[in-house]
């Protein structure tokens, strides 16, 4: 009894409660009184979700302390970066300077005209376009 006793006082009074219940405790699974090797597995495997569960309560606050330093950090207003960049932002940066309403011109009558001539794509009816593709 005195091992037993030993073994139980390392381990938290949530542990030794659930080791010892009458209802879903050792008592309950065994025929005779446990060993004292018994009682260490059984105080081992109730500690270990609890083990578990500080481990995880330890990585949320360091997160969460992570979170808090990334937001101290400090990141431009919508001034500063408009007087970096613009009040378009620097998009039309991109593109040469240009009027926005101008279209562009369709060529007067003698640039079409010689257009066409230069790269040979003057009006052919069907016929002599088709003979001269089958020589």
């Amino acid at each position: 009894m005195a091992a037993i006793t030993a073994i139980l006082a390392r381990y938290p009074e949530q542990v030794i409660t659930e080791v010892t219940h009458p209802a879903t405790g050792l008592p309950s699974k065994k025929s005779w009184l446990p060993t004292v090797k018994e009682v260490a597995d059984a105080c081992v495997e109730a500690v270990a979700p609890i083990i578990e569960r500080e481990k995880h309560n330890e990585q949320l606050v360091e997160q969460f302390a992570t979170r808090a330093n990334d937001d101290a950090i400090k990141r431009p207003t919508r001034e500063e970066l408009q007087a970096k960049y613009g009040k378009d932002w620097g998009l039309t940066s991109l593109t040469p300077d240009k009027p926005k309403d101008q279209r562009p011109q369709s060529m007067s009558a003698e640039q079409l005209r010689h257009h066409y001539q230069h790269y040979d794509l003057a009006f052919k009816p069907k016929s002599e376009s088709l003979s001269s593709q089958a020589e």
